[in-house]
């Protein structure tokens, strides 16, 4: 993602992108482009350039935006694959997604400027106004994206994806590895549905949740990735909610695991020429190893941006911080509106940078990184707003003061 500071010579090639829009910030603008995939942060002059005439909007509060960039939209929480680690907990008989509420969320976040809406579930594709939302979204000049397991994907579906910019599907591990990670062995139905929707859909990559016993497998997944010319691999982290939580000391990465993953992708990444991406709550291990920001720009990784980046919207129809988040600012209809500069819930989530704990205090990288992964921080510290308790510097604090309390004439030398 490129950052602020852009001016006349990139708004003549913005102007010859595909599906660009422009939203006008207090900073200046956000530029975003469907082909190339690109998202631009511009300053006053870029915006101008851009052809943004109004009135630079004041400071939503806390928030660096005015609304969020980007929303992730569980429509329902029905899912036949029963996987261990489902973050919504979804069974096979949810209500199928409330119809009656399209017309209104769409509203709010198209007039919210709202740029990308990442549709999930539950299984999304079996929802049965999936195309019905994809539509709506499209025609007020969104750009949605979904994810699948693979399980409802027909030629004549895929086929009638065309309002997606971009579908994943769910691979943790590729071959017999699936059914080691997943609790079920159906690789061959998530296979067969990748090669479908790349018949069809213009960007088709993975999803991988990392856990300790997919990380032996990451070799095979980047070169299967490879293998299947997927536009992208995005790695994410296994989150303790829903199903998560039940295994989530089993399964999650042990510290030497979680130090490793940078090292270890980018030289996958060298090896296999393939396009990976870590989700946000990856930036405390990522961070560990003071990468140069070339590093950071080609992983495009950046910290927690809940409630203000990025924000979410639960089943029923309720806006949270981020899809890991129980706590509600309100209906989504309100919320993107008026209440989001103002919501106690999402303010506390954006204040952290200023006022933050330590050792998150003397970080370096405090501004990108946030404190690391809320929904980590609450299941194991009971605080969403305490410091990631995996990151490596905040576990390696707490270490010293066990050895402090332990021996206070040590501390004392």
């Amino acid at each position: 993602m490129t950052r602020r500071g852009l001016g006349d010579h990139l708004a003549s090639i913005l102007g010859k992108a595909v599906g660009l829009r422009v939203r006008r910030e207090a900073f200046g603008a956000i530029a975003m482009t469907e082909r190339p995939a690109a998202l631009f942060y511009l300053d006053e002059a870029g915006a101008k350039a851009m052809g943004c005439s109004e009135p630079a909007p004041e400071p939503a509060g806390s928030a660096e935006h005015r609304a969020p960039v980007e929303v992730h939209w569980t429509l329902s929480r029905r899912c036949d694959q029963a996987c261990t680690a489902c973050y919504t907990q979804s069974v096979p008989n949810a209500a199928p997604f409330n119809r009656e509420r399209l017309e209104a969320t769409v509203e709010a976040l198209a007039s919210a400027g709202v740029f990308h809406v990442a549709i999930g579930g539950g299984e999304p594709l079996a929802d049965p106004f999936i195309l019905e939302v994809a539509r709506a979204l499209r025609a007020r000049g969104l750009s949605p994206s979904t994810t699948t397991s693979g399980g409802p994907v027909t030629p004549d579906l895929a086929r009638r994806l065309t309002d997606f910019a971009q579908v994943n599907v769910s691979i943790d591990a590729p071959g017999a590895a699936y059914a080691e990670v997943r609790g079920h062995d159906r690789f061959a139905m998530a296979d067969a549905a990748l090669r479908l929707l790349q018949r069809h859909v213009p960007r088709v990559g993975i999803n991988a949740v990392l856990t300790r016993s997919s990380f032996a497998h990451l070799d095979e997944l980047v070169r299967y990735a490879k293998e299947r010319r997927v536009t992208e691999l995005e790695l994410l982290r296994l989150k303790p909610a829903g199903r998560g939580r039940a295994n989530y000391l089993e399964q999650r990465l042990t510290p030497e695991q979680a130090e490793s993953v940078l090292p270890r992708v980018l030289a996958l990444a060298k090896r296999y020429r393939v396009r990976i991406k870590f989700d946000c709550s990856f930036a405390p291990f990522v961070y560990h190893h003071a990468p140069e920001p070339r590093v950071l720009s080609f992983f495009r990784i950046h910290g927690c941006e809940a409630g203000d980046s990025l924000a979410s919207i639960n089943p029923e129809g309720g806006l949270t911080g981020c899809s890991f988040l129980a706590a509600e600012a309100g209906p989504a209809t309100v919320a993107l509106g008026k209440a989001w500069a103002g919501s106690p819930v999402l303010e506390r989530l954006r204040r952290y940078r200023q006022e933050p704990p330590e050792p998150c205090k003397g970080c370096a990288y405090l501004k990108a990184c946030n404190g690391g992964c809320r929904a980590v921080s609450a299941h194991l510290t009971g605080d969403p707003y305490a410091p990631d308790p995996e990151c490596p510097r905040v576990r390696r604090a707490a270490d010293a003061a066990r050895d402090a309390a332990r021996d206070p004439a040590r501390d004392a030398e």
